[in-house]
C-alpha cells in the first residue's frame, strides 16, 4: 500500500526536521515502527536499515513536506490519502514544489530545454505563457519523483527520464495563497 500525507512545516521547525518528523509519524502509525534506523542504499535511497520491504519519499518546498510511505498491509492514517491500495510494496518517489508565475516562464523554458528529455522540453514549447508554470512543474515533480523512487538521483539528469510506463499520481494543494504540485510515482 502507499499512502501520501501532507503536512505545513511548524514554526521554529526546519524543512528537514519538518520531513523527518512526517516521516516518523507515518511510520509509527502505518507500521509500528517508534525508532527507525535510516540508512541509505548504494544509489544513496534513503532506506530503513532493518525493514528493506518499506520504502518512503520525503519532499518540502516553501511551508509545504510531504511524506509517501509504501508498506505491506492495508493499515490506513487519519488525513493520510490512499495513493495505490495493494497490499504490495513497490518502491515509491515523491516530489513537491511551487508553482511558479508566469512571469518566470522564459527562466522554465531555459531550464526545461537544458534538464527535460527534448520530447517534454518541445511540448511544454507549444504552449501558452500563461499555461507554462504548472506544466512545467507537472513534468518537473514527475521526473523528481521517479529518479527518487529508482534511486539515481541527479546525477544523470532527467534528459534519459521515459515515464511511458511508469505509475504516476499527480495533485495540487494551497497553501499561503500558493499552487503546489504533488507527484508520487511507483
Amino acid at each position: 500500500m502507499i499512502c501520501l500525507k501532507t503536512d505545513t512545516i511548524r514554526p521554529g521547525e526546519s524543512q528537514h526536521e519538518a520531513g523527518v518528523r512526517l516521516r516518523d509519524e507515518m511510520l509509527r502509525v502505518l507500521c509500528g515502527i517508534t525508532s527507525p534506523s535510516v540508512t541509505a542504499d548504494a544509489g544513496q535511497k534513503p532506506r530503513l536499515a532493518d525493514r528493506p520491504e518499506i520504502s518512503f519519499s520525503v519532499s518540502h518546498s516553501g511551508p509545504v513536506v510531504i511524506c509517501a510511505l509504501s508498506f505491506p498491509g492495508t493499515a490506513r492514517m487519519d488525513g493520510a490519502r490512499v495513493v495505490c491500495d495493494s497490499p504490495d510494496a513497490p518502491e515509491v518517489g515523491a516530489d513537491v514544489e511551487r508553482v511558479r508565475d508566469a512571469s518566470e516562464s522564459p527562466r522554465l523554458r531555459k531550464m526545461a530545454r537544458r534538464f527535460f528529455p527534448e520530447r517534454e522540453a518541445a511540448r511544454l514549447d507549444a504552449l501558452p505563457e500563461a499555461e507554462y508554470p504548472r506544466a512545467f512543474c507537472e513534468i518537473w515533480t514527475a521526473m523528481e519523483s521517479y529518479v527518487k523512487r529508482t534511486g539515481e538521483g541527479f546525477a544523470r539528469g532527467f534528459a534519459h527520464v521515459d515515464l511511458t510506463h511508469v505509475r504516476l499520481v499527480t495533485d495540487s494543494l494551497e497553501s499561503d495563497g500558493e499552487t503546489y504540485i504533488i507527484s508520487v510515482t511507483f
